[in-house]
């Protein structure tokens, strides 16, 4: 994706309480994740299968879980 489709908003975990943190933009087909620290430089960008996937991995969800936890598909 490019630089200019970076326009949505980014947020960070609630239990983050400084910007080193890792932030994410969620799109309806696209999840961005950057470093909170550094906003300018990369991003990584996930389809919404593959991080659907990421999240029920990490967090041990069910699908349903991870749509609504990463705010996929709402």
């Amino acid at each position: 994706m490019s630089d200019g489709a970076i326009a949505s908003a980014w947020r960070s975990s609630s239990k983050c309480d400084s910007s080193t943190c890792v932030q994410v933009s969620i799109r309806a087909d696209h999840v961005g994740v950057r470093d909170g620290a550094d906003p300018d430089g990369a991003v990584l960008w996930f389809t919404a299968d593959a991080w659907r996937a990421f999240v029920a991995g990490v967090g041990g969800l069910g699908s349903a879980a991870a749509d609504s936890d990463a705010g996929v598909g709402m």
